[in-house]
C-alpha cells in the first residue's frame, strides 16, 4: 500500500460525514434550485407581498429536498452501516489559508453589498459561496481529488460579468440556479469518491492486488 492510498484512507476516515454528498450537499442544492425556479416564475414586477403560488412551490421543493435527504441517509446506512468517528478537531490548526481567502474576498463582497439590491445581492452571494467552496477545499486538506470545490469556487468568482447581461430582476434567480448546480455537482462528486474508496477498502486484498495489476498493464499499453 503506497502513501497515496494511506492518505486517502485517512481522508475518508476524517471526512466521512461530509463526503456523504447525497445526504448533505445535494439536498442543499435542491433548495437553491427550488428558489431559482420559483423566482423565475414570479410575475413581473415582483409583488412586495409575495406570490402564494411561488411560496407553495418553494415549500414543496424544500420538503422534497428533506425527503431526499432522509432517503439518502437510509441508503448510506444500508450500504456502509453506522460509522462512529473519533472526536477530531473540526478545523485545521493552521488558519492562515482561511484568513487569506477571507481577506481576498472581503473587499468585493463589501463592494457588492453596498451597491444596492439589484446589483449587490447577486454579486455578494457569488462571493460568499465562492469563499465557502474555497474554504471547504482548504479544510479538506487542499487535495487534488477534492479540487472540484476549488474549481467551483473560482468559477463563481469569474461568472459575475456574464450575469450582468441578464435583466436585473432575473439575476438573483440565475445566481440561485448556479449555486444549485454547483452544490449538486460537488455533492455527486463527493458521493462518487466515497463509494469508490469505500468499495476499495471493503474489497479482499487479492482483489485489490488484481485491480492494481490490471491498471498497471493498461498503463503500460
Amino acid at each position: 500500500m503506497n502513501p497515496q492510498d494511506l492518505d486517502r484512507i485517512s481522508f475518508i476516515t476524517r471526512h466521512f460525514k461530509q463526503l456523504k454528498g447525497l445526504e448533505t450537499t445535494v439536498p442543499f442544492g435542491l433548495v437553491w434550485l427550488s428558489l431559482g425556479i420559483g423566482y423565475l416564475l414570479l410575475p413581473r414586477p415582483v409583488p412586495s407581498e409575495g406570490s402564494p403560488g411561488f411560496l407553495l412551490a418553494a415549500l414543496a421543493c424544500i420538503l422534497g429536498a428533506f425527503v431526499f435527504r432522509h432517503r439518502a441517509r437510509a441508503y448510506y446506512r444500508a450500504v456502509f452501516g453506522e460509522v462512529e468517528l473519533p472526536s477530531l478537531h473540526p478545523f485545521p490548526k493552521d488558519w492562515s489559508a482561511y484568513l487569506l481567502v477571507l481577506a481576498v474576498l472581503l473587499i468585493p463582497a463589501l463592494a457588492y453589498a453596498a451597491s444596492g439590491w439589484s446589483n449587490g445581492v447577486p454579486g455578494f452571494l457569488l462571493v460568499l459561496f465562492s469563499a465557502e467552496f474555497l474554504c471547504r477545499w482548504v479544510w479538506r486538506g487542499h487535495r487534488l481529488f477534492q479540487a472540484h470545490w476549488l474549481v467551483l469556487g473560482i468559477l463563481l468568482l469569474g461568472i459575475r460579468p456574464l450575469i450582468s447581461s441578464v435583466p436585473e430582476w432575473e439575476q438573483l434567480a440565475v445566481v440561485a440556479l448556479l449555486l444549485s448546480v454547483a452544490y449538486i455537482l460537488g455533492g455527486l462528486l463527493d458521493h462518487r469518491l466515497l463509494v469508490r474508496e469505500m468499495g476499495r477498502l471493503a474489497a479482499p486484498p487479492h482483489e485489490i492486488e488484481a485491480t492494481a495489476a490490471t491498471a498497471e498493464l493498461e498503463t503500460q499499453r
